[in-house]
């Protein structure tokens, strides 16, 4: 019964910090962070001492633009839309039972810590698909509200709109499959 405490204690834990994690994928490898910095600097980096005419002046803004529009194009609003659900869900939902949790369970409150868990299995089990439905959407709705494609415009390779889909799911799943393996022993523990 103890091991149910700890499995829940574990995967709160576990919920509350991979959104930091699916963040750093969505800006590093999603919006190609690096690339953005690159396309940015060399965009931004002329030397206007070297422009002679109206026309090398107006190239200069047009690849400028140019720039800003492929930026522009990588940002849809369903994946920022289902990180920030996610993120909320992880860190509200499972952030209560990581302050409820007593590791020695004959320590007082510990209705608090059963009623905590209660409400967070419930909720992650109605509200915690949401995210991965926004990156499945994010998948099949074309631009400019989703990427329309899994691929992260590789080609049909599986990109990392694919693989930040295949976390969320993932974490979500795993989350539902264990607690329901040890709710039983979990509630056993507290419901005499």
């Amino acid at each position: 019964m103890k091991g149910a405490n700890w499995a829940f204690f574990i995967l709160c834990a576990f919920n509350f910090i991979t959104p930091l994690f699916k963040w750093f994928v969505y800006f590093w490898w999603v919006l190609d962070a690096k690339g953005i910095i690159n396309d940015v600097t060399s965009a931004t980096n002329v030397d206007t001492s070297t422009i002679t005419s109206v026309a090398e002046a107006e190239d200069t803004f047009q690849k400028i633009s140019e720039t800003f529009t492929e930026l522009l194009e990588k940002f849809t609003p369903l994946h920022p839309g289902g990180l920030i659900i996610g993120s909320s869900l992880n860190v509200l939902v499972m952030g209560w039972p990581l302050i409820a949790f007593r590791a020695n369970p004959d320590m007082e409150d510990l209705g608090y810590y059963y009623t905590t868990c209660n409400a967070m299995y419930k909720t992650w089990v109605f509200l915690g698909w949401l995210p991965s439905a926004m990156f499945i959407a994010d998948g099949f709705v074309a631009s400019p509200i989703g990427t329309g494609k899994f691929d992260g415009g590789k080609g049909g390779d599986w990109g990392w709109n694919f693989w930040l889909m295949a976390m969320e799911s993932g974490t979500w799943f795993l989350s539902i499959i264990v607690y329901a393996w040890t709710w039983g022993a979990f509630k056993a523990n507290f419901v005499v």
